[in-house]
């Protein structure tokens, strides 16, 4: 099992630059994975390949589409049942016991995205109403979590949001991929 997470402040662009990255792999209708858990299968060439955590919906898709009591469901899943390519992006599952769970049955590459200037005009370009305290606490999770998985070891790169975002994500996880498969 191999694992790519994106985590961010909200309005960064975790699910724009998790849809590029796919775009070339055909997302199934979203299924059940275990309890409160959702993902969308896929598939690449009409082979099987893996997850996409959560649910495609709106302004609000990937894991931020699950609900809030899904972590002791997603925990149990990424420690038993999690297998080939699994992609997630979100705050709902951004954290440390869900990552180590993931990385405890495979590899787990977590991206960064950073960019507060970039995430400021997203979330007023789509009007969100978020309160500036729980903006900026969004933010200083997404930092704090970066480092509590860099001390436990898990793989993590940081990617800054805007044009290249896309063509530095893809080439730190092909990198990563690539070293997995060595």
């Amino acid at each position: 099992m191999i694992a790519l997470y994106i985590i961010g402040e909200p309005g960064v662009g975790k699910t724009t630059l998790m849809n590029g990255l796919l775009t070339n792999y055909r997302r199934g209708d979203a299924r059940r994975l275990g309890g409160l858990l959702w993902g969308e299968p896929l598939h690449l060439s009409g082979q099987p390949l893996g997850v996409v955590l959560g649910r495609a919906r709106g302004a609000f898709s990937g894991t931020d589409a699950l609900g809030m009591a899904v972590q002791r469901d997603a925990v149990r899943w990424a420690r038993h049942e999690a297998e080939g390519e699994v992609y997630g992006e979100g705050q709902r599952l951004a954290n440390v016991a869900f990552l180590t769970a993931l990385a405890e049955r495979g590899r787990v590459l977590v991206l960064h995205l950073w960019g507060p200037a970039v995430a400021e005009r997203q979330r007023r370009a789509r009007g969100s109403q978020q309160a500036p305290s729980w903006l900026l606490g969004s933010r200083t999770r997404a930092v704090n979590l970066a480092a509590a998985l860099r001390s436990e070891g898990i793989p993590l790169g940081r990617v800054g949001a805007g044009p290249a975002a896309l063509h530095d994500a893809r080439a730190q996880w092909e990198a990563f991929q690539a070293a997995v498969e060595v």
